[in-house]
Parts: C-alpha cells; sequence; structure tokens
C-alpha cells in the first residue's frame, strides 16, 4: 500500500507540477494588449526597454522588454512616470511623487519626491515640485548645478533622451 502511495503521489508531482504556479506568476496577464504577465527577468536591467501602458486606478501599467523582443512584460505597480528601471509612483507627496528604483524583482523606494524623471538607469535625472533638477550620483540625489544658466536643461547622458523638454 505504501509503494502505491508513493507512485500515486509522483504521478500526481508529475502531471501538477508542469503546471503549478509560482510567485512569478502572481500577476494577471493583460491579454487584448498583447502583453505577457510579469517574469523576473535574468537580462541587465540597464538594457531593458521602460514605457507606461494602459491605464490603472492611480496611475499607469509599467512595461519593459528585452533587447531584440517585440513583446512587452508587465511590471508589477503603477506609476505616473517611467525612465529606464525608475519611475514616479502614484503616492502623492509634498514634492511630487515617491520615487522607485527596479531591483531585479520590485520596486525599492528611493529618497526623494518628482514631478519629471528621466536618463539612464544608471544616471536619472529628476525634477521636484518647485522646479529643480537633481541627478543620482549611486548613493544619493545632488542638485545639476547648470554651466549656462537661462538656457534651460542641458542633455547629459540619457542615451539620447531628453524627456525634461517636452
Amino acid at each position: 500500500m505504501k509503494v502505491l502511495t508513493n507512485k500515486f503521489l509522483i504521478l500526481c508531482f508529475l502531471l501538477l507540477g508542469a503546471n503549478a504556479v509560482t510567485a512569478a506568476d502572481r500577476f494577471e496577464p493583460r491579454y487584448g494588449y498583447g502583453l505577457e504577465p510579469h517574469r523576473f527577468s535574468s537580462y541587465n536591467i540597464a538594457a531593458l526597454d521602460w514605457r507606461l501602458g494602459e491605464p490603472r486606478r492611480g496611475g499607469r501599467e509599467i512595461l519593459y522588454r528585452a533587447p531584440g523582443s517585440k513583446r512587452w512584460q508587465v511590471a508589477p505597480g503603477e506609476a505616473v512616470a517611467v525612465a529606464d528601471g525608475w519611475v514616479l509612483g502614484t503616492d502623492r507627496h509634498r514634492g511630487g511623487y515617491g520615487i522607485y528604483r527596479w531591483n531585479g524583482r520590485g520596486w525599492s523606494r528611493m529618497p526623494g519626491e518628482a514631478v519629471e524623471i528621466g536618463g539612464s538607469y544608471e544616471r536619472p535625472w529628476v525634477v521636484n515640485a518647485h522646479g529643480t533638477r537633481y541627478v543620482w550620483n549611486g548613493h544619493e540625489w545632488r542638485e545639476e548645478v547648470r554651466s549656462r544658466p537661462g538656457r534651460g536643461p542641458e542633455r547629459d547622458r540619457d542615451r539620447g533622451r531628453d524627456s525634461f523638454r517636452r
């Protein structure tokens, strides 16, 4: 009887194991938009493309895709603005919205608040509600010092993107 029970358990495991739900499957697929559910990616975060998707409750979907892929993945959470692996969340604060950085599995809350965000994953910049622009130095936000006052924001190493000027 014990051998039969063990064989039955192994058979059930083999049949059901292929369809088992994992932590990576906990986000609903958004069928109809050509999107897949969020999967934890092994790609370098800086190499991913990021954009906002369909509207949700308080913000928009956060989408990313791997280089060369045509399929967008849905990342967890919502945002009002997105940069390369950085977003402005939907949580409002005195200086704007909360700033979050993708850590490979989820969003880490970073210091500060902002109303605009741009740049690269390694060197993002934000603008707060007072119009002051800050650049991330790897540890903290530093106010950007302009060498040409009155001529608007300067382009920096943001891979050709300049969403500060619209």
